[in-house]
This record gives structure tokens, C-alpha cells and sequence, in this order.
């Protein structure tokens, strides 16, 4: 669909408002199928960006006090959400936390700190919080230190961290808004899901772990017109700051040839960026909700809302579904670790140990007394050589031990296996062969 302002054409997959279609239809059309995908694993974010007083809160519900406002997208997204969940709650288990941060003059603050006093934390009186801090994993994700991800059982619960980090953000009054938000707020919806089965001793299928960023930006504002002053002027230069930074990354991540030519994409210039790393052309699908202004007064801001629209159009992320898969066999050895009587199962091993067990349990004799036990850290391997079996550093790529009539580690009649401090020896004197995994 096209929008024409003037000489300038754009084009959005979907248009609302005015001569566009009902703002009511834009969470059926654009943030269901998101929530859909969520609960197959896939991580899903909704972005909100307009100047300053386009209804970017109202529309996201990032403003939310505990009042009626079912039509946000906050409050329609946790309705769905536990709706679907309670469909297949027979099936699958889940475990559902949210988070809630800000990002405030270049800090990130967590908004759900529970030392927090909201009325103290919107007039920035409160110099004593500790800004988050932003780590970045070994395969790329993005993670925040020490921010407090409370689980919750109903959308109830949902609404009311909802409300306390609304409480706690900052905001200020302005020329052009009397309740402008004066930070980038992002609530996140965490979902892990795992299928039941029917047996008690082992768990079958994958882990899904996915979330849903509900990302509200703080308006972009030109100073003579929003007349800030002091401390909100200082703010102002934060907050364009990062909305420019944004649109950096926007312009390479939707220009084909910067990215056939593997241009360099600027995450690190703000934390804005950082945090949005995997929804903008990374593992996440992604909606982008352009607000803005019908006024004359305000054109300039919206032709401006709307090239920046029309290019993040362009970016193409890579959503994966997000699996952890529990190996079958692992969670059956683990569950037969321990009987009623606290006595250690034991079963014959063969074939192969896979090393992502906790320990491997070597059975003393076959009453189950006391056993040693031998526990593989991550730079760890265990190696089989013709008299012993040592635990070295640096192997990460040895993961298991063949036992076989003819190869790897052999446990005859008259040998048994004995723990010391950095090896695994085999000695005269027992006659057991019996290996059990915990």
C-alpha cells in the first residue's frame, strides 16, 4: 500500500487510521501472527517509533497505571498469549517471565528493580541505581547483567510488572507533550515450552525458548519546537542521539548493496542498538509501527517518520525457530540414577557415554555402595590410553568413551576403576563392570 504526501511516495504493507483501514484491525493483522509464531519458537518484536506526541505509548501500552485500556498492544499480546497457553497446557509445559528496562540517557536501568520508589525514579532524583549492563554471548545473543526476570502464571500478574516499570519510567512535561516519555522502553515476554509425555522417567522432544519485545522509542523532538531546558535538553540530546544511531543501522540493513558487499553495521554506536541487535537483521521477526501526526504543523516530522519507515521495510532478518534439544537416551540415564531405597540402578552400558551427562557414576560392586564418580566440565575430555583414563584440559572436541568387547576402556574380571585426584585408574582387586549415568 502507498502513501503519497506531496512529491514523496512510500510503501507499507499495511496502512491505519484516517482513509486507511480501522486502528483496531492493526493487532488481528500485524501483532497475532507474531504471537503465533512466538509459541513455535520464534522470537518476535514490535517497534514503535514517532516524534513526540504521535501515541506511541498509548498504542504499545508501555503508560499503562492500572487503568481499562484493553486496545494497547501490551494488554492484547498477554490476553493471547495465556489464551493459547491454556489451550495446550495438557501437552506442554511452560515457564512464562517478563522483563523491563529503559534506556535513559544512555544507561540502561532496570524498571522492575524492586528498591525502586516510582515517584522518586520519574523526577531522577534517585542517583543511586546502578546501570545494567550489557553482555554479549558466544553465539551472538544479547544479555542483560542482573536484570530481575520474575515468572508469572496469569496476564494478571503480567499487567501488574507492567504497571510498577511504567510507574518507574521517566517522563517529563513538554511543549508538545505534557507526559512525554524521556527514555526508550523495552518489555520483553520470555517463553520456554517443553512438550509432556507420558512416561515418568524421561522427558522427549525439544526445549523452545522464544520472547517478544514490545520496544516503545522515545518521541523524536526538534528542539525549538518541544522548548526543552536544563535537564530536559540534555535528555532531548540522548534521546536523538540514539534514534540516530538507529537509523544508521536501519540505512545499511536496507540498502541491498551495502549488505551484498557485507557492509559494517554500526550496533555498538548506541545501547539502543545494541539491545535491538537480533531484531533488526537478526534472529527475530520484526514490525515496525510508524506514529504519526495528522497536523499541518507537523508534516516535516511526519515525512521524516515515514522515510524512516519505508527504509526499515527493507531490512531482511533471519528468524530461526529457537531449539534445545534433550537427547532421549541422556534424559532416560539420568532419570535412573536413583531408586526408592536411595540406592544407586545400575545398567550395563555399551555402544557409546554421551559426555553431556552430569557425571558418569562407576559402581563399586553390585549392592550399590558408595561409588566414584567422574564430572566433565566444558574444556574437558576424558582419553583412553592402554592403563588409564586421564581428565586433560584443552580436548573439548573428545566427547565420549567407547566401551566395546575390543575397544576403549575394558573392565575385566579381576580390574575395577578407581578415582584419584587427576586421573581415572584401572587397578587389580574388584570384579565390576557395571556403569550407571546421573
Amino acid at each position: 500500500m502507498q502513501v503519497q504526501i506531496g512529491s514523496h511516495v512510500f510503501t507499507y504493507d499495511y496502512v491505519y487510521g484516517l482513509s486507511g483501514s480501522k486502528s483496531s484491525q492493526l493487532f488481528e493483522e500485524c501483532v497475532v501472527p507474531l504471537v503465533d509464531t512466538l509459541l513455535c519458537g520464534y522470537n518476535a518484536t514490535v517497534l514503535a517509533y514517532g516524534q513526540t506526541g504521535s501515541g506511541k505509548s498509548y498504542t504499545m501500552g508501555t503508560n499503562y497505571h492500572g487503568e481499562a485500556n484493553d486496545g494497547a498492544i501490551a494488554h492484547r499480546v498477554m490476553e493471547k498469549i495465556f489464551e493459547k497457553v491454556n489451550k495446550v497446557r495438557d501437552e506442554r509445559e511452560f515457564l512464562i517471565r517478563v522483563s523491563f528496562v529503559e534506556i535513559f540517557k544512555e544507561k540502561v536501568f532496570d524498571l522492575l528493580d524492586q528498591h525502586s520508589d516510582g515517584q522518586v525514579m520519574r523526577t531522577r532524583r534517585d542517583l543511586r541505581r546502578v546501570p545494567i549492563q550489557i553482555r554479549e554471548k558466544t553465539l551472538g545473543d544479547i544479555t542483560l547483567v542482573g536484570v530481575n526476570e520474575p515468572a508469572v502464571k496469569s496476564k494478571e500478574e503480567m499487567r501488574l510488572f507492567l504497571a510498577r516499570g511504567s510507574l518507574n519510567r521517566a517522563t517529563a512535561s513538554t511543549r508538545m507533550n505534557s507526559h512525554s516519555s524521556r527514555s526508550h522502553a523495552i518489555f520483553t515476554i520470555y517463553i520456554e515450552q517443553k512438550r509432556k509425555t507420558s512416561s515418568s522417567h524421561c522427558n522427549s522432544g525439544d526445549l523452545l525458548v522464544s520472547k517478544l519485545r514490545l520496544v516503545d522509542l522515545a518521541g523524536s523532538e526538534r528542539v525549538k519546537r518541544s522548548g526543552p531546558n536544563g535537564l530536559r535538553f540534555k535528555e532531548g540530546i540522548h534521546i536523538n542521539k540514539g534514534l540516530h544511531a538507529l537509523g544508521n543501522v536501519i540505512n545499511v540493513l536496507g540498502d541491498e548493496k551495502k549488505r551484498k558487499k557485507g557492509a559494517f553495521v554500526p550496533y555498538r554506536d548506541s545501547k539502543l542498538t545494541r539491545l535491538l541487535q537480533d531484531s533488526l537483521g537478526g534472529n527475530s521477526k520484526t514490525i515496525m509501527i510508524a506514529c504519526i501526526s495528522p497536523a499541518d504543523s507537523n508534516a516535516g516530522e511526519t515525512v521524516n517518520t515515514l522515510k524512516y519507515a519505508n527504509r526499515a521495510r527493507n531490512i531482511q532478518n533471519k528468524a530461526v525457530i529457537n531449539r534445545n534439544p534433550v537427547p532421549a537416551e541422556i534424559q532416560a540415564q539420568l532419570h535412573l540414577a536413583c531408586s526408592d531405597d536411595t540406592s544407586l540402578k545400575e545398567t550395563q552400558v555399551s555402544g557409546v557415554v554421551e559426555s553431556g551427562a552430569p557425571c558418569i557414576i562407576i559402581s563399586s560392586d553390585s549392592e550399590g555402595s558408595d561409588c566414584g564418580y567422574i564430572i566433565l566440565s566444558d574444556d574437558e575430555s576424558i582419553s583412553a590410553d592402554d592403563n588409564a583414563v586421564e581428565i586433560s584440559d584443552g580436548k573439548a572436541d573428545v566427547k565420549y568413551i567407547e566401551i566395546s568387547d575390543n575397544d576403549g576402556v575394558e573392565i575385566s574380571d579381576d580390574k575395577y576403576i578407581e578415582i584419584s585426584d587427576n586421573d581415572v585408574e584401572i587397578s587389580d582387586g574388584k570384579a565390576d563392570g557395571n556403569l550407571c549415568c546421573a
